[in-house]
């Protein structure tokens, strides 16, 4: 996540485009329905972790209303790492 605002891909003004990324990482409570992407954000928001019918999808509207991204760490953490090799 340092890395990632250092090299300005998190944060205000993502290379200099205007847009916002923020990333917020956490432990909920959950269960195995929380695997599935609304389930584990309900679980977050302190509600039951059950799953959704889509649409609307999560990254229109997921996180208290907010287009989220559901991801593991490890893909998130590789984010950075590819964008090096493509400058």
């Amino acid at each position: 996540m340092k890395q990632s605002r250092e090299m300005g891909l998190l944060g205000e003004n993502i290379l200099g485009t205007g847009s916002i990324l923020i990333s917020i990482s956490g432990m909920a409570p959950g269960a195995f329905v929380c695997g599935e992407e609304t389930a584990l954000i309900h679980s977050m928001e302190g509600l039951r972790g059950e799953p959704t019918v889509k649409p609307p999808f999560p990254s229109v509207e997921g996180y208290f209303k907010k287009p989220t991204n559901v991801n593991n760490v490890e893909t998130f953490a590789n984010v950075s790492c590819n964008h090096k090799q493509r400058l």
